[in-house]
């Protein structure tokens, strides 16, 4: 699943269940569906041994563990680092108990015993869905339900008198729950349901035990297609003005219980044997396998439905949660050959758009299972794969084993409407999704606190993956700022969680590991892994966990440990040195001190947190292992570093312990976390970030990109934190004149970002500051795309991305020929929509529907709305929902905000949207939170976590802290275990940390600004944008690096004098 943070989305909609019917029955089935059942029961035996006999080692170990010890895992892995990791004690009952009192079936518990290994699951399932809005199964009184019978083939590892499984909002009759002995008599003698934790608890008349065949339990029960995004679950688009409708599903990470009963965590693999019964109308219906065969009941029935059954091939061992289901009529594209499908699935009108993602796709999947990558081809496991972009998906994507689901915003893409940003998003996406079919599917974590073992993987392997698949888009570039940054955000504060949690038992701790830490942080370690053990070592590494771990599925992160360990034969032991980096939360800040001789350094690290206000002794002085990779410039002028042949195997490149003295020699700087590879933050000296600033304005390429891109980021972060002044990371922002590499600019606009949301969005020396460093890099060729992208042709996307922040910023820090290019576009927009042959630049249309609507009107609100609706690409709509939400008139803002709540307007999948898109601007992000407290009840339960941090966390003033702790405080607080806790929590943090920052250091940035007689230099915003318009084309001559030296070299050489003034008195 994609992550939840950076460019990707998992949001919820929920709803209020109807409560179960305990003991109601539909009534038997037609006998020939037994049959079909009982068929694809012995098709079960047959096919463990012909086609998943590379899965034997699993089975084995089955067997194997049938007789070990009570209470052992499959794998007898070892446990997460804590005792609170520990499954419960795996006998239920006493054998041989026989009592029928209710506390003999007591199980306090989220997780399962741990008693059971399930071999296989043979369902079959009965899907009563509307084909449309005017249809009905029968009297209407099953529709949107479901019917179904599961026999479950499970071993015995210990005597048990009680089965333990999962059931959540099923009916299941008392008489149709049968576990037989060799005599044919059901062991059953009744069951209960543990609403709380999903549970269906059988106690049996005598006890079973370990043999060499497995038991079987049968249950028939029904369900209901609800639409909530949520395990097999109803959707609709519209065909001709009428509704249509659509059955699909998310199961991740616990919601397969919601369709039949099962073991409904990730260490119970099994095989399933499918076959789907539905209204024959629906010929685009899929599952995680080929079809075997479709048998059309011969006459329809009373409501006029001939009822289809499609039996699907057998999956091979794999976790419940990455099943998966589509019953539509949608129509499918794909490229075939008899090596392995490959299709993209969609609405038929948008079925074009799935080119690109079922191209690239196919590219991906095979690369990913090449000898020089992962040497495992995914045709060893499935031989085909669907991609299906669905109209309604909770989640960004979901990595369904063989029909992976997609959000169709993140499937689907039209030249000449989507983006770029929309490509590279579903390019790195279908990489995401892809990369699972490895990390997640062929090899699965164990248990939800280890899910960093899928999820940072597949996060990782989003840019070596897109890289191979599209390399003009030079996506390794972008690493340190769309996962490293995000990363560091998230993980700054006390509330973050260690990647590895051991402290994960309910749904509400299952829910909150899909996190930025688990996705941005998890993909950041293992970057530094790869840095360390150097990238053959690395992937040699990962081919070997592969192939030693294939065989039994399940995964624990000592496996993985122990994969890198051996790779490096004894010179660096993986396992010691990242512990942890897995183990704890947060990250170090790793500093350098000098004493009377300038060439050693006592370096020295503890823990980086966002706001004095949020420290504590205890986790400041947590100390890590940090592979401490450093470069200095000798008085020569040559680059010397301290990774000598033996690399990171000499104990000299680590920092092991809270201190340690290093002898560098004469040199004019030194520079540590060379690359930014290492995921740490680092602090100078106070003459040693002179002279790297000096560096950068003389000779910037002197220093790597990725690492000029950490100097701005750590000077502007500590300063943040009042570890240095403002005017450290205001003089070095001057060399960005001469920095045509896309990450260091994007760091610097997002730390001006913050500095100017604090500011309240209306400090006029920060605007022109900002400007002043734009102006020579903005002008009207900017807003002409086709120089740097024509699809198919020319795609450099980190260029293009460049100029595109180039003109959103300069629009947003008000420059006047900015603000009225966008306006004549969007004028030009309003006046030519009507044409068929008028295209509005994809690239560019965020920045003119915004711009243009930001000087707009009511009429301008209103054709928006209209383009809205009318518009039929998600991409293309969400852009429209952005202008909108720009807005200067809070009327206006009010409307857009109440769209949020009309499911007919805004689907319930894009409300989070609503609440991002307004929190840009101060004044509608404040109208957004008291529309939110307001509709709390309205808004879905799985919404509000994203809109608690989006929009509170932005909040600096202590009566908005005070009115956010106070809905905490009526939600439930500290004291009970809400869904929203964990959000409210990080944005009070956060907004402790912005009132921290607006007190004690908003002057500093003033101040280093000031210090520039910025103002009387530049005179006002418009008056600068004006100036900067009539000599573009003279500067477009020259190098615009020396146009801004020249522009501001007085201003300069004052900023330096205040610089060495402040740094002369602050301690490094």
């Amino acid at each position: 699943m994609p992550k939840g943070g950076s460019s990707i989305d998992a949001f919820a909609y929920s709803y209020e269940e109807e409560p179960r019917k305990k003991g109601i029955h539909f009534g038997p089935f037609p006998l020939f569906l037994l049959v079909v059942v009982i068929l694809a029961s012995l098709a079960t035996i047959i096919t463990l041994s012909v086609l998943f006999a590379n899965q034997a080692a699993e089975l084995e170990g089955l067997k194997k563990n049938a007789t070990a010890s009570p209470g052992s895992t499959v794998s007898g892995q070892t446990p997460a680092p804590d005792a609170t990791t520990a499954r419960p004690p795996s006998t239920v009952l006493p054998p041989g108990s026989t009592t029928n009192s209710s506390s003999a079936v007591d199980w306090p518990n989220y997780r399962l015993p741990g008693n059971i290994d399930t071999v296989s699951y043979d369902v079959w399932l009965k899907i009563n869905l509307p084909f449309d809005e005017n249809s009905a199964i029968g009297d209407g009184s099953k529709d949107f339900t479901t019917e179904g019978i599961v026999t479950i083939e499970f071993i015995v590892k210990e005597p048990l008198r009680v089965v333990i499984l999962h059931s959540w909002n099923l009916t299941i009759a008392e008489d149709d729950v049968v576990i037989l002995n060799v005599a044919d008599k059901n062991l059953v003698q009744t069951f209960q349901f543990d609403e709380q934790r999903h549970l269906l608890k059988i106690l049996l008349t005598e006890d079973l035990h370990p043999a060499d065949k497995p038991h079987q339990l049968t249950i028939t029960f029904n369900g209901k297609i609800m639409d909530d995004n949520q395990g097999l679950y109803r959707s609709s688009y519209t065909v001709n003005g009428t509704k249509r409708y659509l059955a699909t599903s998310q199961f991740e990470a616990y919601k397969l219980r919601r369709v039949f009963p099962c073991f409904d965590e990730p260490l119970y693999r099994a095989t399933f044997n499918m076959a789907l019964e539905y209204d024959n109308r629906f010929n685009g219906t899929y599952f995680i396998t080929k079809e075997k065969s479709r048998t059309d009941s011969a006459e329809t029935d009373a409501s006029g439905i001939r009822w289809r059954t499609t039996v699907f091939e057998p999956t091979v061992r794999m976790a419940p949660y990455a099943l998966a289901f589509l019953i539509s009529d949608f129509a499918r594209e794909s490229i075939d050959s008899e090596q392995l499908e490959f299709g993209g699935i969609s609405r038929p009108d948008a079925i074009g758009d799935t080119e690109f993602a079922t191209k690239v796709g196919r590219n991906m999947t095979l690369f990913l299972g090449s000898p020089e990558f992962l040497n495992e081809p995914y045709t060893n496991h499935n031989k085909k794969m669907d991609q299906l972009a669905a109209p309604d998906f909770d989640s960004g994507a979901m990595e369904n084993w063989g029909l992976i689901i997609y959000r169709e915003r993140l499937m689907l893409y039209r030249p000449g409407s989507s983006s770029a940003e929309d490509k590279k998003e579903v390019g790195r996406v279908v990489a995401h999704e892809l990369a699972h079919q490895w990390f997640g599917n062929i090899l699965t974590c164990q248990w939800w606190s280890e899910i960093f073992l899928n999820e940072g993987f597949a996060a990782f392997m989003e840019f070596p993956v897109t890289m191979h698949a599209r390399p003009d888009w030079d996506l390794d570039k972008l690493f340190t700022i769309s996962e490293t940054r995000v990363a560091y955000d998230a993980d700054s504060y006390p509330t973050s969680h260690p990647l590895w949690n051991p402290n994960v038992t309910s749904r509400v701790q299952i829910d909150n590991m899909f996190s930025r830490i688990t996705y941005q942080k998890g993909a950041s370690v293992y970057r530094m892994i790869e840095a360390v053990m150097g990238t053959d070592n690395f992937y040699a590494a990962l081919r070997a966990y592969f192939q030693t771990n294939k065989g039994k599925g399940s995964v624990t992160p000592p496996d993985l440990f122990e994969a890198f360990t051996n790779q490096m034969n004894g010179r660096i032991n993986i396992t010691q040195r990242f512990d942890k980096w897995f183990t704890t939360n947060g990250f170090p800040l790793v500093s350098m001190a000098q004493g009377s001789n300038k060439n050693k350094y006592t370096v020295s690290q503890r823990r980086f947190m966002l706001g004095n206000v949020n420290a504590s002794s205890g986790q400041m002085d947590r100390t890590w292992q940090v592979p401490f990779h450093y470069q200095t410039k000798d008085r020569s002028g040559n680059l010397v570093s301290n990774l000598g042949q033996e690399g990171y195997a000499s104990e000299g490149s680590w920092l092991a312990g809270p201190t340690r003295s290093i002898d560098v020699g004469e040199h004019e700087w030194i520079l540590a976390n060379v690359g930014h590879k290492g995921f740490y933050r680092v602090n100078y000296t106070a003459e040693n970030w002179m002279a790297l600033i000096n560096q950068l304005k003389t000779n910037h390429e002197v220093i790597d990109m990725l690492s000029r891109n950490q100097l701005v980021d750590d000077s502007f972060t500590l300063a943040r934190i009042g570890q240095m002044d403002y005017s450290v990371p205001i003089s070095m922002t001057q060399y960005l004149g001469s920095e045509y590499e896309y990450p260091p600019w994007s760091t610097a606009l997002e730390h001006f970002n913050y500095i100017n949301r604090m500011l309240g969005g209306n400090e006029e020396s920060l605007k022109n500051f900002v400007l002043n460093l734009l102006n020579p890099r903005y002008n009207e060729n900017l807003w002409n795309t086709d120089a740097v992208w024509i699809d198919e042709v020319r795609e450099l996307y980190v260029n293009l991305t460049m100029n595109i922040a180039f003109v959103e910023n300069s629009c947003f820090y008000g420059s006047l020929l900015c603000l009225t290019t966008a306006s004549s576009k969007f004028a030009e927009f309003k006046k030519d929509s009507d044409d068929p042959e008028y295209k509005i630049n994809p690239h560019l249309k965020d920045q003119i529907y915004c711009y243009g609507m930001r000087a707009g009107n009511a009429a301008d609100f209103d054709f928006l709305q209209a383009q809205y609706e009318a518009e039929s690409v998600h991409n293309a709509k969400l852009s429209i929902l952005k202008g909108m939400a720009c807005s200067n008139d809070s009327e206006l803002i009010g409307r857009y905000l109440d769209m949020s709540l009309q499911e007919d307007v805004v689907r319930p999948q894009d409300l989070n949207y609503i609440f991002r898109y307004v929190s840009k601007f101060p004044a509608n992000n404040l109208q957004g939170w008291n529309f939110f407290k307001v509709h709390w009840d309205d808004i879905p339960e799985g919404f509000r976590d994203n809109i608690i941090v989006d929009v509170a966390g932005k909040f600096n003033t202590q009566e908005q802290y005070n009115d956010v702790q106070s809905l905490f405080n009526e939600k439930g607080g500290d004291s009970s275990d809400f869904s929203e806790k964990d959000a409210f929590k990080q944005a009070l943090n956060r907004i402790a940390s912005n009132i921290e920052w607006v007190t004690k250091y908003s002057d500093s940035i003033l101040t280093a600004i000031a210090g520039l007689d910025w103002n009387s230099a530049t005179g006002s915003t418009s008056s600068q944008s004006t100036a900067t318009s009539s000599s573009i084309d003279e500067r477009d001559k020259s190098n615009p690096a020396d146009s801004a030296f020249e522009h501001s070299g007085k201003r300069l050489i004052r900023l330096e004098n205040l610089l060495k003034d402040h740094l002369s008195v602050k301690s490094m």
